[in-house]
């Protein structure tokens, strides 16, 4: 519109819906832009960061370790009970160590990781026990930017003069915008949700699969 009136002035006449269209197209460009960018900031940070990756320890490889078989031997499950729950501390002979309660091996980062979740496809990075608060605030953000997307289009739609029809006639594509953030807040606001509840109940997604180590923790936001 800008643009246009300074080419043809006279071709253009304001008035209030104008301008209060005009204002609401530069908001929520503004706002969608901004939720954007910090969806954006808690992927690369998520994906940049440590999930927790638990140091190996090197190997002795010696002829005269390998002859007492000190070396390669595998270590005797050590066990602890925490809060009545019996955990099983197993050696992991990848990285040679006893892996910690609640720390697992990741096949794909092939690393031993504390506090582990899951690993994350999207962001090509395991999601443990240093980086789960991005991985958290990723996921919230993208939910709020789906839901507030679906809002705005369905008010421009509905604030068209001819109604609402009127307003996905005149412009289509705010109907393809809410379609497809609806489909894709179904997913993420799934994993929202799933996410939230186990951060109230002090849970991660491995623990939740095994329900044997539910409460073992503690329960609540610690």
């Amino acid at each position: 519109v800008l643009l246009r009136y300074l080419s043809s002035p006279g071709d253009v006449v304001f008035s209030s819906g104008l301008v209060l269209d005009c204002a609401l197209q530069c908001g929520i460009a503004y706002q969608c832009s901004c939720a954007a960018s910090s969806m954006l900031m808690a992927q690369v940070a998520m994906r940049m960061s440590d999930p927790g990756v638990i140091p190996r320890r090197h190997v002795i490889k010696s002829k005269f370790a390998l002859s007492l078989d000190i070396s390669t031997s595998q270590r005797s499950k050590q066990v602890l009970v925490i809060n009545g729950k019996r955990m099983d501390l197993r050696y992991c002979r990848t990285c040679n160590i006893v892996r910690p309660p609640r720390a697992q091996h990741c096949i794909v980062c092939n690393n031993c990781i504390e506090r582990y979740d899951h690993h994350c496809p999207w962001v090509g990075n395991c999601v443990g026990g240093r980086n789960y608060r991005y991985f958290y605030r990723f996921v919230s953000v993208t939910f709020l930017l789906d839901v507030y997307m679906i809002v705005m289009a369905c008010l421009k739609m509905g604030w068209h003069a001819d109604g609402f029809g009127g307003g996905i006639a005149a412009e289509p594509w705010n109907l393809v915008l809410v379609i497809f953030n609806f489909l894709m807040g179904l997913f993420v606001g799934g994993l929202w949700v799933f996410h939230t509840y186990l951060v109230s109940t002090n849970q991660t997604t491995y623990d939740n699969l095994r329900q044997a180590r539910v409460g073992a923790f503690g329960t609540g936001c610690e």
